[in-house]
């Protein structure tokens, strides 16, 4: 699971895109902004996080960068507003020679999810199996897990019944995989948390 922006960080987050500002440094505002609009969509804020993204495009020359933030701004479109033609504009834009192949995985498992509301569950497949041949070339677990769990729904549908049963076994066995990780991660991130609070307050006790 993607780990969350917290509040705090959103604070740092606003000053490094103030200072950025001041700077009229394009490339660090977009990055800013961007990290604003991924904030905002965690946090379920999709209009401001439209908002955000949409801007980072303003100033952001990269282009492989660009066709993440396009995604993004696909998705959204796709999974909270349902606005299908608006999910397959921004997914266009995002598809060309620099898209890194994490990118394609999540453009075609968003051209999947489009292919199942239209009960089209053949191209669903063939979107699924794009997707998963990328993120294997570009490693991203959480994303993998959920392609075998669409996979092994979208085999049953086919009625594939032995290939859906092949998906969810991989899905069962790496979900466990990720869950521990995500478990590892959360206790190291509390002990990081703990150990800074308790250097904050020594410093704060030695400065009165």
């Amino acid at each position: 699971m993607a780990k969350l922006i917290t509040k705090k960080e959103l604070f740092y987050i606003k000053l490094y895109l103030k200072e950025a500002y001041n700077g009229i440094d394009k490339n660090r505002i977009g990055y800013a902004l961007n990290l604003l609009g991924i904030y905002y969509e965690k946090n379920n804020e999709y209009e401001n996080a439209l908002i955000n993204f949409k801007k980072a495009l303003n100033y952001m020359d990269r282009t492989i960068t660009r066709n993440t933030i396009f995604q993004n701004i696909s998705s959204i479109y796709l999974n909270f507003y349902n606005n299908i033609d608006s999910a397959l504009f921004y997914n266009k834009k995002a598809i060309n020679g620099q898209t890194s192949k994490k990118t394609l995985a999540f453009i075609h498992k968003d051209l999947a999810i489009i292919n199942k509301r239209k009960y089209n569950f053949i191209e669903e497949n063939k979107n699924l199996k794009i997707a998963l041949e990328n993120i294997k070339q570009d490693p991203f677990k959480e994303l993998e897990v959920d392609l075998y769990k669409f996979l092994s729904e979208n085999n049953k549908a086919l009625k594939n019944y032995k290939t859906s049963l092949y998906y969810l076994e991989k899905y069962d066995s790496l979900n466990e995989v990720v869950k521990n990780q995500s478990l590892i991660e959360k206790v190291e991130e509390i002990e990081t948390k703990y150990q800074t609070e308790k250097r904050e307050r020594k410093f704060t006790v030695k400065t009165r």
